[in-house]
């Protein structure tokens, strides 16, 4: 199953994004997690069948709360998420 990692820069932290991201995903279908780090960046793992579906995740992120100034994807395994949750910040 195709899986992505993003790493959302900016003002992104104290502002809704992360409950974005997870209605978001819900919303699609999504598995995965998403969190806040300490550098003031939200982190955001996500699974699903689809590539086109994870690829419309990626467009809309740009879209949440906030401000935000760079967004990274990196390809990964797959980690076998049930669901979709907010994790606790790491």
């Amino acid at each position: 199953m195709p899986a992505r990692r993003f790493i959302i820069q900016g003002l992104v932290q104290g502002v809704g994004y992360r409950a974005f991201v997870e209605r978001l995903a819900v919303r699609q279908g999504i598995r995965g997690e998403v969190w806040n780090r300490p550098d003031g960046a939200v982190e955001a793992f996500v699974e699903h069948e689809s590539l086109d579906i994870l690829q419309s995740f990626a467009q809309q992120l740009s879209l949440g709360p906030g401000t935000i100034e760079d967004i990274s994807v990196s390809f990964e395994a797959e980690q076998g998420y049930e669901s979709f949750e907010i994790g606790h910040s790491r």
